[in-house]
């Protein structure tokens, strides 16, 4: 009997020890090495309870301090500012969570995750977890049938706003698990971690509005979200033999997916932006490099939107949809459900990517499949796209012949709509014409017929351009709705063949 109350006294005495030592207080050195930070790198040396350090993509921001009660106290100075912040380690995630304050005036969150590359390991049918060289948190998911030495075709999914891409890997395994079992699947979280997040349960945030492109604008802009995908998809893609990656997001995610595959038009073979919209950045007309924009119209684009969608309006599907048919954009196609609203796994997720990845494919075959199917499902566009890509790989025998069919009926289901329009834009006594230019242009932009049609909107544009311009400016800085309501239909009336004509006709719906 003595036995087991000794027994149980040294259990209970070990038991206590460990959550002592669990529960200690973290000392300066807990917080040493590197982290990623809500302003970027950040870099902390320890010397005894003192902490010094450096923050921000240029370590331009330094900190110094110390850690008392395993709290972190330190001042931090900039160029340009100087403040202080308070933050704690969490055991056990390796997160820093506090809040920092300016002589400014400014304050808010403060968080970071510890910085360690650690590459991610295949496990059939299973979830592996790493981190990217350039810093973000990653996981991985392979077929349960994985094969390393087979080439592969991957899904890159970006998640929502206060996610984490973990969740969206293991929404993909459930809602589609077909899809799971042809692609691998790879998720990357977002570099800050946003607020509320538990030592157990984190989220994180994508940045981008100040992304411009590579090189451009300050070191930060430089290294926001879509540049560290850029080089995870080098880095991830070599480590996996990824041949082709198809981007896609939701919500914050979509507009990440935007900037990464218009940006980056050479990583990746296609985009799904999901539940997302163009950042200003983003809009076709704001790229002139000629390389970058031959490039970009290489790629098949599948925007899928929740016609319900509360969150992010589905006019933001539809804006998009037209900048890209107005940018020349061949391979653009919407995938919309009229009942679903803003949740991930009730979109037409799975179709999107399979579109993408017939109308990407180098098999004539396959695309002259595809020409086929989407002829059938009244997808002329998308048909045209196919069989012209079925032709230009110099397809032969039945592939070419079957394209060949398909561009056949397309340009005659367009004959009746070309010769009305061309009457009407070669007379152009007002814009009466416009409405029905711009759905042929959505559906037959792409035949060799309709070149002429295409070159006379130019020119109309080429004439419109500087007016439209004036007034869709001068109606954002009208002084009442009156006045602004005018201004936009003086633009209808005189700017019909403008860019921004399609966007004002939507908002006087």
């Amino acid at each position: 009997m003595d036995g087991r109350r000794t027994r149980r006294a040294l259990v209970l005495a070990l038991v206590c020890s460990f959550l002592v030592v669990c529960a200690r207080a973290q000392k300066a050195e807990d917080y040493a090495g590197e982290w990623m930070g809500s302003f970027g790198p950040l870099r902390l040396e320890a010397q005894g309870e003192k902490l010094s350090g450096t923050s921000g993509w240029d370590a331009e921001t330094k900190l110094s301090g110390k850690v008392e009660g395993g709290v972190a106290a330190l001042e931090w100075k900039s160029s340009d500012a100087a403040g202080t912040v308070r933050f704690e380690r969490w055991s056990k995630a390796e997160i820093l969570s506090g809040s920092y304050s300016s002589k400014q005036g400014s304050e808010g969150r403060w968080g970071a995750y510890r910085k360690r590359a650690q590459k991610l390991v295949p496990k059939a049918g299973e979830v592996s977890e790493g981190q990217t060289l350039s810093g973000m948190r990653s996981y991985l998911r392979v077929p349960k049938r994985y094969a390393p030495a087979k080439a592969k075709d991957a899904i890159l999914i970006f998640h929502g706003s206060n996610m984490s891409a973990r969740a969206y890997v293991d929404t993909l395994v459930a809602a589609f698990p077909e899809l799971a079992e042809d692609f691998v699947i790879v998720g990357l979280d977002g570099e800050q971690i946003a607020a509320g997040e538990k030592d157990s349960d984190f989220v994180f945030n994508y940045t981008y509005v100040n992304f411009s492109g590579p090189g451009v604008g300050p070191v930060f802009a430089q290294n926001q979200s879509p540049a560290l995908v850029a080089a995870a998809l080098q880095e991830i893609g070599q480590d996996l033999g990824i041949e082709r990656w198809f981007v896609g997001g939701h919500s914050q995610g979509g507009f990440l997916t935007y900037a990464v595959a218009l940006f980056y038009p050479q990583l990746v073979a296609g985009a799904f932006p999901v539940s997302g919209n163009l950042l200003v950045q983003c809009e076709p007309d704001a790229f002139r490099d000629a390389k970058l924009r031959s490039a970009q119209r290489a790629l098949p684009f599948a925007i899928v939107h929740g016609e319900n969608d509360g969150i992010v309006e589905f006019s933001a599907a539809t804006y998009s949809l037209d900048r890209f048919e107005d940018g020349g954009f061949p391979a653009v196609r919407l995938f919309s459900d009229p009942r679903a609203a803003h949740m991930f796994a009730r979109l037409p997720i799975e179709p999107a990517v399979r579109w993408l990845a017939a109308q990407s494919s180098s098999d004539p075959q396959v695309l002259a499949e595809l020409a086929k199917a989407e002829l059938e499902g009244e997808q002329p566009r998308s048909a045209s796209a196919a069989a012209l890509r079925a032709q230009a790989l110099k397809a032969k025998g039945a592939p070419l012949a079957a394209a060949q069919a398909v561009l056949k009926q397309l340009e005659k289901q367009a004959a009746a709509e070309q010769k009305t329009l061309k009457k009407a834009m070669q007379a152009n006594a007002d814009g009466a014409w416009a409405d029905g230019f711009l759905t042929y242009r959505s559906r037959y932009a792409l035949l060799p017929s309709s070149k002429g049609l295409l070159d006379r909107y130019a020119e109309l544009r080429k004439d419109q351009e500087s007016k439209g311009d004036e007034l869709f400016y001068a109606a954002r800085n009208a002084g009442g709705d009156a006045q602004r309501k005018e201004l936009h239909q003086q633009l209808l009336r005189t700017c019909y063949a403008t860019k921004w004509y399609a966007l004002v006709r939507s908002w006087q719906k």
